[in-house]
């Protein structure tokens, strides 16, 4: 059996740290977590620790320490089968308050840091509070709103990220919707139905997009959006008309796939997308830099526009 690992470092650092190996050691009363992952460091929990599981998520505490990690297991069932082989935890009654401060806020400050590069932290947030009864969700669903992670985690469909995980998180999105409809609003009113453009609206940071000249040598009138954290693939807009830029190949499909170019209050840049999603394919990164090399040696990344 395998499981996914959070962790932190000694400096409170939080980390998704992928899927681990681990066993239970009787004799030397200790878990021993294996991160595949060998950047990480292999983690040994004594008996003494503070063990607690909540659905499909064994929390582990060391209050000697800020070495806490969790363990996401597939389901519940896999979950209780390995608490049910450790100690009985010791903190019934301040576990929710230790779960919520050691790591559900440090989580949702990590999401917020950057969704796209955490994707893998929303997926088990939106997975891991779904499967409470209502009145626990709803505490949950709160709590995010008081953070500011419910729009990240619960309003937007990640779609530069594996199309699998686009097929869950769109299967997260309805239910939490469902859940919303019957907790924060008058039972005769109803939700217009989820169509792709409503629910793929979402917000690219600067980090994940680069402004170009484009074909006739123009400063920032080309946009180069990333589609995933690797940089190796992407797609091109043209400017079109104030901060608005429109993607080169959708329109030769009369799709109209649009990015708007805003900066928030500390001046930080980011893309408001239009939601719709693009007829055309991806394109390899490098192949669009040599093809513009060819026009215009060299290329230049525009800082301002």
């Amino acid at each position: 059996m395998s499981a996914e690992l959070i962790a932190f470092d000694k400096n409170r650092n939080i980390y998704y740290e992928g899927v681990c190996d681990f066993f239970i050691n009787q004799f030397s009363s200790m878990l021993v977590v294996e991160p595949q992952n060998k950047i990480y460091k292999s983690i040994c929990a004594p008996f003494t620790w503070n063990y607690v599981y909540k659905k499909n998520i064994l929390f582990v505490f060391d209050e000697q320490s800020s070495l806490h990690f969790a363990m996401v297991f597939p389901n519940e069932l896999n979950c209780r089968a390995v608490q049910n082989r450790l100690p009985q935890n010791q903190i019934n009654q301040q576990e929710d308050a230790l779960i919520r401060s050691r790591f559900l806020i440090p989580i949702f400050n990590k999401i917020k840091e950057n969704p796209l590069t955490n994707s893998n932290f929303i997926q088990i947030i939106a997975t891991w509070v779904l499967q409470f009864d209502d009145e626990e969700k709803a505490v949950l669903i709160n709590l995010m709103k008081d953070h500011n992670v419910y729009d990240i985690v619960f309003t937007e469909i990640h779609v530069y990220t594996h199309p699998e995980h686009d097929v869950q998180h769109l299967a997260l999105f309805q239910e939490a919707q469902t859940l919303l409809l019957g907790i924060n609003e008058p039972p005769k009113r109803q939700r217009k139905p989820l169509t792709n453009s409503t629910i793929l609206q979402k917000t690219i940071p600067e980090s994940m997009f680069e402004l170009h000249k484009n074909s006739k040598g123009e400063n920032g009138k080309k946009l180069v959006v990333f589609t995933s954290p690797s940089k190796d693939s992407c797609y091109c807009y043209f400017w079109k008309k104030g901060k608005i830029f429109r993607c080169y190949s959708c329109k030769d499909k009369k799709k109209y796939v649009t990015a708007r170019l805003c900066e928030n209050k500390d001046g930080q840049r980011y893309l408001e997308l239009n939601g719709n999603e693009h007829a055309c394919k991806q394109r390899n990164y490098q192949a669009v830099m040599d093809e513009a090399n060819k026009r215009h040696p060299p290329i230049s990344f525009v800082a301002e526009c």
